[in-house]
């Protein structure tokens, strides 16, 4: 009895197309998909049926110069040279759904396959319990009343959800095989309202309520909630234990983000996670979204370098000099513009302003400190001076103003170390990284030589003392006596209402790093993600999202405060200090030799009288 319904069903799944008609479909599906070769799947079973001709179909293929190879449900042959082969079932009974099974379940889905199902078939019914995966190009063959050949694609978005057909082409004898012309992406645009269980942190929530609580004031969220409404699919959140990115442990494992990814707990991550080479041996990243810097900090130094010739560097030397020359050029024209007048009698002699040259230099001065003139000349030629001195006076002090204030007001304060270099020639610092990244920091090729042996000396020789978060290593900077912490400036911005002290940044110690979202290894739908990430950076939707989070937390940032202290205007104080004590020393001067003249001329003239009585 059993006997007669394996007979029965052999013969009622078995091919019902004419041998050539098969291999002509063959054919064609392999040009379509460019593949290299031809993976026949045979069962011992069907070889005794007699219209199961699998090496007719073989050698029709080889004389068209198709390479070919058989294998069977133990077997998976590549021989392709890395090109991803087709795979042909040339019939749908029992032993063919096991040899699906089996390959699904070995995730051996990266080929082409293609399926002759019998007309009697139906194809929900022949892929009960089969998990086509997603990313997974499964054409099906049946023939219809009219002898045309329907090509359908069939996957399942998960194992859960129903399968999914797709109208892929037709072939008919006399037209051959027409297609699709659209990308595979294109033809599955959404996954259907799936769930996918998401590792996040607490600080990507707005409480600790695990749905759809993601921050809003977050970029890498506003990505994933963008791609949750593109994409069709919903996060189930999943908080983890440590609460931190994730490292490598001595026995190989992963903590944290990475850890859930690793098990499989999860599907994908909406973190933003460093795109490193040891990460990636462990995840599938989506695509690089940020491309960012991480710079050492430090606790902020209220020292500024105080420069006595700093208030002549808005101007370089020949400006100074070309600046002095047209005051004295200026002082030379009005001095003898005036001279001229009076003696001409233009102006009275006894009236008229600027009658000496030093009168003329200083009126110069006065005119390059903004101030006016205490009297100006009468006569016209002179007056066209004195505006045009003010006019250039005003140019060359508004441009000076803008360079002294922008000085003043942004100063650089005295760090102890600007390099990796002279970071590490400074004994007395001590470096902190992340834990959970730190190896794949300093592991890459081409890092800088300074940094690689800062690495050896104070990290990789106690690598337990790392802080687990970058709250934690910013505080540390805080708490601790000359702490350098490297991280991402973004980083600092999030948490500097959580740390007790104000930082500095290194800002010529970095290290450049590329952040992205990723998803569990060997995931079907990578490729979908990472065709809508690339749309959205086409269209600029991306920017626009990174740009409307800039501007929340542009506003939410306090004013800068910026005060000024006795250090930085030193020089102007000292130069106050030292005119009054030149000023009171020359007064001092003057008076003396006044009264030296006075009795000079006292003693003269007394002596004059003196002569004249004594004829």
């Amino acid at each position: 009895m059993l006997k007669v319904l394996l007979l029965l069903s052999l013969a009622t799944s078995s091919v019902p197309m004419n041998l050539s008609n098969v291999a002509d479909i063959v054919m064609r599906v392999q040009r379509h998909f460019y593949s290299r070769c031809v993976v026949l799947l045979k069962t011992r079973e069907r070889l005794l049926q007699p219209s199961y001709n699998i090496f007719g179909l073989e050698k029709l293929l080889a004389e068209n110069g198709i390479m070919t190879s058989l294998s069977n449900k133990a077997q998976y042959v590549n021989c392709c040279q890395h090109k991803r082969p087709l795979y042909v079932i040339m019939s749908s009974g029992l032993e063919e759904r096991q040899i699906l099974y089996d390959f699904t379940s070995n995730s051996c889905m990266s080929a082409i396959w293609l399926l002759f199902l019998n007309t009697a078939s139906s194809l929900q019914g022949f892929f009960a319990n089969i998990s086509i995966p997603f990313d997974c190009e499964f054409l099906v063959a049946q023939e219809e009343d009219d002898h045309v050949v329907v090509l359908t694609e069939v996957y399942r978005v998960s194992p859960s959800l129903p399968l999914q057909t797709y109208r892929f082409g037709e072939w008919t004898q006399r037209g051959g095989m027409i297609c699709v012309s659209v990308g595979l992406y294109q033809r599955r645009t959404g996954l259907q309202g799936a769930v996918l269980k998401t590792a996040v942190k607490n600080e990507f929530l707005t409480d600790r309520q695990f749905e759809y609580s993601l921050r809003t004031d977050i970029f890498f969220n506003q990505v994933w909630l963008t791609l949750e409404r593109l994409l069709d699919f919903r996060s189930e959140l999943k908080l983890t234990p440590e609460n931190v990115y994730g490292k490598q442990m001595e026995n190989g494992s992963w903590d944290g983000v990475m850890g859930m990814m690793a098990r499989g707990e999860v599907d994908a991550t909406s973190v933003e996670l460093t795109m490193e080479p040891m990460r990636s041996e462990a995840v599938d990243y989506i695509a690089p979204l940020i491309n960012d810097r991480e710079y050492l900090f430090i606790k902020n130094h209220n020292l500024f370098e105080t420069s006595w010739t700093s208030f002549l560097q808005p101007f370089d030397c020949w400006l100074w000099v070309a600046i002095f020359a047209t005051m004295l050029l200026l002082s030379a024209s009005l001095f003898l513009i005036s001279q001229f007048c009076c003696l001409h009698e233009y102006e009275d002699k006894q009236t008229a302003a600027l009658n000496s040259f030093s009168d003329c230099l200083f009126a110069m001065h006065t005119a390059l400190c903004h101030q006016g003139f205490s009297e100006v000349p009468q006569c016209i030629s002179g007056r066209l001076v004195c505006a045009v001195t003010h006019f250039t006076m005003v140019v060359i002090l508004a441009a000076y103003s803008a360079s002294l204030v922008s000085y003043l007001a942004f100063r650089q304060p005295v760090l102890p170390f600007s390099t990796f270099s002279e970071l590490l020639n400074d004994s007395t610092y001590q470096l902190g990284v992340h834990a959970a990244s730190y190896l794949g920091k300093f592991d890459m090729e081409g890092m800088e030589p300074a940094l690689r042996e800062l690495y050896l000396k104070q990290i990789a020789s106690n690598p337990g003392d790392l802080p687990d978060s970058n709250l934690e290593g910013f505080r540390r900077v805080c708490s601790r006596h000359k702490y350098t912490f490297l991280s991402s400036l973004k980083y600092a911005n999030r948490y500097a209402e959580e740390v007790p002290c104000k930082l500095s940044t290194i800002t010529n110690a970095f290290i450049p790093e590329t952040n992205g979202m990723a998803l569990v290894k060997g995931s079907p739908y990578l490729g979908l993600f990472r065709q809508m990430i690339h749309k959205l950076r086409a269209t600029g939707i991306l920017q626009r999202l990174k740009k409307n989070v800039d501007s929340k937390l542009s506003k939410n940032k306090d004013p800068l405060d910026i005060s000024m202290d006795f250090i930085s205007v030193t020089p102007i104080f000292g130069i106050l200090i030292v005119g009054l004590i030149g000023a009171v020393l020359i007064l001092l001067t003057e008076f003396v030799v006044h009264r030296i003249i006075r009795s000079m001329k006292i003693t003269y003239y007394v002596g004059i009288i003196m002569l004249n009585n004594d004829r």
